[in-house]
């Protein structure tokens, strides 16, 4: 079925670029674009898994040798672990075997790159396994810069917004990113008790729009999938979706909700 979007209101009163100031690193969020206040510093896989000193660093100041004995001790802790690993998404291709297989080889390939960026090379090699096998890691918990990536592979506020059948179709591409802010526009419109809290690394609404049709059209016909499109909207709406969680009960029975309660210790 097609949806036809809606006009969209133009004045900006549903967000503000102001962040919480109860969020990790709120002041510097507040001034960035909503990309750049979405990243996370590399180091924090390592601080959950690692009781290291120089971690207390800024990635970029972390010499190339620490990172060598950091990676190392990831990839130990890692493979040990991985006879527990739950093998059940297609991202994990051949299985444990050969990601224990390949992972030493993957992070000292990592290791003779960019060294200001080998800290996040190697969490995006490793963070997969984690956030899909958190019962091994129990560490994790109280690590809220892992909430964004937990069930990648699930759209769940994608699909309250505009319901689970949306194709999210290459042919739709131009319509998607305008019917989900109408939809989320009219979705707060009606649930006005409590009232939101906005205080999210967001730009205004248009500003959102924008962003969301650069990175969608920036997807050709032969990469395009539905996980792919939905990856570029999930992130944003959760972090607005965790802050107003009594408007969104109907999550709570998600994989998504389930691991976010195992990450926070909090309930939904």
């Amino acid at each position: 079925m097609q949806i036809k979007p809606e006009p969209v209101d133009t004045t900006p009163h549903f967000w503000s670029d102001h962040s919480s100031s109860n969020d990790e690193g709120s002041d510097e969020a507040s001034t960035k674009t909503i990309a750049v206040a979405h990243r996370n510093p590399p180091t924090s896989i390592f601080r959950a898994l690692i009781n290291d000193p120089v971690l207390a660093n800024s990635p970029k100041n972390i010499a190339a040798s620490d990172w060598v004995r950091l990676g190392d001790e990831l990839v130990r802790i890692i493979v040990a672990r991985s006879p527990s690993f739950k093998v059940s998404s297609w991202h994990f291709g051949n299985g444990v075997e050969t990601f224990v297989k390949d992972i030493p080889e993957n992070v000292k390939q990592t290791l003779k790159g960019s060294l200001g960026h080998n800290g996040s090379k190697i969490v995006g090699q490793v963070r997969p396994w984690i956030i899909r096998n958190l019962d091994v890691f129990p560490e994790v918990r109280g690590h809220v810069s892992l909430v964004k990536y937990l069930q990648p592979d699930i759209s769940p506020v994608c699909d309250v917004l505009v319901g689970p059948e949306f194709s999210f179709s290459w042919d739709d591409r131009k319509n998607i990113s305008s019917i989900l802010v109408s939809n989320l526009l009219e979705y707060i419109a009606k649930r006005s008790h409590p009232p939101w809290d906005i205080r999210c690394p967001f730009v205004d609404h248009i500003k959102l729009l924008q962003i969301w049709e650069r990175k969608i059209m920036a997807i050709s016909q032969t990469r395009w999938s539905r996980l792919r499109a939905t990856r570029i909207f999930e992130p944003y709406l959760r972090k607005l979706i965790l802050k107003n969680r009594s408007h969104f009960r109907q999550l709570h029975k998600s994989e998504w909700a389930k691991d976010w309660e195992f990450v926070t210790g909090e309930t939904w």
